[in-house]
């Protein structure tokens, strides 16, 4: 094993601890700017909506909330894909970070 120092091992408990922050964090903003159905959405809630498409799509296996809004313009379409697919590698991205900082703690 290689060796492991005590900088790493702050910027990787560190990084635990935002995360263990961060994503109740963003179930809760999803749940505060919850989608409402019959309210037409722009460009701006579409960035903030495709961002967190994820989160939403989690909670819309417990509870009935939309991970898309049903009303809204065009280029609210178009800046949800963009950062629905920036959230979804983001998120990726961390998911495989946090596995390699276990994996590397535990051992």
């Amino acid at each position: 094993m290689a060796y492991y120092s005590e900088q790493q091992k702050a910027k990787d408990i560190g990084y635990l601890i935002g995360a263990v922050v961060g994503l109740p964090l963003g179930f809760f903003l999803c749940w505060i700017f919850n989608i409402e159905g019959g309210k037409e959405y722009g460009w701006f809630a579409g960035c903030w909506h495709g961002g967190w498409m994820v989160l939403n799509w989690i909670r819309s296996l417990f509870f009935d909330v939309y991970v898309k809004a049903p009303f809204h313009t065009t280029a609210y379409n178009v800046f949800w894909w963009i950062f629905a697919i920036w959230g979804c590698v983001t998120l990726g991205i961390m998911v495989l970070r946090l596995i390699g900082i276990i994996r590397k703690m535990t051992n």
